[in-house]
């Protein structure tokens, strides 16, 4: 059912953009955009073939009398190598995915493994992924995905764009991914003054929860019945050169479990040079995310989290980039709060200044990490890339020291990698090799390869990671992108 009015609402709405289209024509040729990609992997579990195809097609609107002006057609195809010399196609797995556009974004309309942007995917497991700061929000929006992943989850999905006026765009996205589901998202943004933006978004889902399966061996019944589950949500931003502020709020209410809430408030300050960012969020009871996952342990829980960032670039001493970030939770409204995990990173880039000091790394890098309740809560990596030459032809030298320990013991891991690049004419290439070794397991070492030529509207790219000590696994890939 949700299907079918997702299907009549999408044709609505892309009926209503039909007139804006016309009033944009532009004449223009046919062109054809081709890219594909072959991949081998030889890994010891799971050795496979994987071939990408990304057709691509812009129509002149002059041609059709409703205006299709690109389609684009996506095929993934994974076949393990061990069955290529038979005839058991059953092993093969296969992605297809559809869509189209029109000329200046008016409306699309998607079929396949999507890639969803804005405020579902901001909502979309949050305490699994860093705490999303102002720069880096965007409008909703879907994308077929070159994801190669094993599970795909394919997904159906349109939207629209339209002007209002000269300073305000009115958008929306709506989606289903199974039969009983249907999700959207509408906003608007108006370009204010002194080129700054406000953005609006509400969002709404609804789908069904598949029964849940007993823990225990011994416990025959489902624990809870299948069950609808339903998620409200609304974002708002303010968009400046100089400051930007964004909320998100969503509710989260599912049968047999009850109301969930998660809120969250961000913050950036300072020109592009010199910029502070921070943000919190809050999740409180049993709140599932936009694609139905539960995000606490227990229906009482609460979690919180921090994050502050600080970038500084010089035109000539290069840029800082600072960062950290702590979770905390406690089982009910009156506990107090335990730290789950905390977590910070520094990144110092060389700039011109110190160009002559070819000692000092292009690149440092310093992460650490603690989780209280792990055997080994501590973790840190170091990080330094060197460079030395020129523009054309140039070495690069990675050295990476990476560690889990507590006050016992600790499992260091190292990895050491150096590539000499030529870059002449349209061609680049890279050569270069790669030694890891990780805690007591005996160190590996690779070649690497990498090609890339590129002119006018044709690009091809190669690839080789071969094995030279104690591995078996190799990679190989071989890409080509056209335009006609």
């Amino acid at each position: 059912m949700n299907r079918r009015l997702l299907f009549c609402t999408l044709g609505s709405l892309i009926m209503l953009s039909t007139a804006s289209l016309f009033a944009q024509t532009e004449r223009r040729n046919p062109t054809l955009t081709l890219y594909t990609k072959t991949t081998i992997t030889s890994d010891s579990n799971s050795p496979e073939l994987i071939q990408q195809t990304d057709l691509s097609l812009a129509i002149p609107q002059t041609m059709l009398f409703f205006p299709l002006p690109r389609l684009r057609f996506y095929a993934l195809q994974r076949s393990p190598l061990d069955i290529l010399n038979t005839l058991d196609t059953n092993m093969l797995k296969n992605t297809i995915g559809i869509s189209l556009y029109a000329p200046q974004g008016q409306y699309r309309f998607l079929y396949g493994a999507l890639t969803l942007k804005g405020l579902e995917d901001r909502l979309r497991n949050p305490w699994g992924k860093a705490l999303l700061l102002p720069a880096a929000y965007t409008r909703a929006s879907a994308e077929l995905s070159r994801t190669t992943a094993q599970e795909q989850k394919i997904d159906l999905a349109g939207g629209i764009n339209l002007k209002l006026g000269q300073r305000s765009i009115l958008y929306s996205l709506l989606h289903s991914s199974e039969p009983e589901s249907l999700h959207g998202i509408m906003g608007v943004e108006i370009l204010h003054i002194d080129e700054h933006t406000i953005r609006v978004e509400a969002g709404f889902g609804t789908h069904m929860l598949p029964e849940s399966e007993a823990d225990t061996w011994f416990a025959s019944a489902p624990l809870l019945p299948e069950r609808h589950h339903v998620i409200s949500s609304i974002s708002l931003g303010w968009f400046g050169p100089c400051l930007q502020l964004a909320g998100d709020f969503a509710r989260s209410g599912t049968t047999w479990e009850g109301t969930g809430y998660y809120y969250k408030g961000a913050f950036t300050f300072g020109p592009p040079s010199f910029r502070l960012s921070g943000g919190a969020d809050m999740i409180q009871g049993p709140f599932r995310d936009s694609a139905g996952v539960l995000q606490v342990d227990e229906p009482t829980m609460e979690k919180s989290r921090i994050r502050l960032e600080l970038f500084i670039r010089h035109n000539k001493a290069g840029t800082l980039l600072m960062n950290m970030e702590t979770k905390l939770s406690k089982e009910e409204a009156s506990a107090s709060y335990e730290l789950n995990k905390t977590s910070g990173s520094l990144h110092i880039t060389r700039g011109s200044l110190f160009s002559a000091w070819f000692l000092l790394p292009e690149l440092v890098s310093l992460e650490g990490s603690c989780i209280p309740n792990e055997a080994l809560p501590y973790s840190g990596i170091i990080s330094a890339t060197h460079r030395f030459g020129g523009t054309r032809f140039w070495l690069e030298l990675k050295n990476q020291i990476s560690a889990y320990f507590n006050d016992t013991q600790i499992q260091p891991s190292y990895l050491v990698q150096g590539q000499e690049i030529a870059h002449i004419n349209n061609t680049r290439l890279k050569i270069g090799t790669t030694w890891e070794k990780n805690d007591v397991s005996p160190p590996q070492a690779f070649i690497n390869i990498t090609g890339d030529y590129s002119k006018d509207s044709l690009r091809i790219s190669s690839s080789l990671k071969y094995p030279i000590c104690n591995s078996t696994d190799y990679t190989a890939s071989l890409s080509l992108t056209a335009s006609w």
